[in-house]
């Protein structure tokens, strides 16, 4: 895992509790436009299975984020690469993509170690697991 996916899956978002999430935030220049990422993982939610979640926006000169409406092709096509990117090497399965509103959304399942290594996060603090550098 790198740095930024660490982060998340050491920090999971759990249902019910409350949770600083701009700490997942970063804001990248990517062919001239600014784009605000954030990636997280969520713990299990009653039948619902951990998931990575990535999403992106682009941001207009003011910092706001425009809406999925009045984008380019190209501009919708850098936030599937940022996301894919920030979703490299980790979860298992299908990304489910979304958009709402003034973001791209992708979902995917945590791998079955993944999986594991979050249960023992979320019951006992045992260690992350290595960062893999390729």
């Amino acid at each position: 895992m790198n740095d930024r996916q660490l982060l998340a899956f050491g920090n999971p978002i759990i249902f019910g509790k409350s949770h600083d999430e701009s700490i997942f935030e970063r804001v990248i220049n990517r062919k001239g436009f600014q784009i605000r990422t954030k990636l997280t993982v969520q713990a299990p939610i009653l039948h619902r299975p951990a998931v990575w979640n990535c999403e992106a926006a682009v941001l207009d000169d003011a910092g706001r984020s425009l809406p999925m409406t009045e984008l380019t092709s190209d501009q919708r096509r850098i936030l599937s690469v940022v996301i894919a990117e920030l979703l490299d090497n980790v979860g298992v399965g299908k990304r489910e993509m979304t958009e709402s509103g003034k973001r791209m959304l992708v979902s995917r399942d945590l791998a079955r170690e993944e999986f594991e290594a979050l249960a023992e996060i979320l019951n006992g603090g045992h260690p992350l697991p290595e960062i893999k550098r390729g």
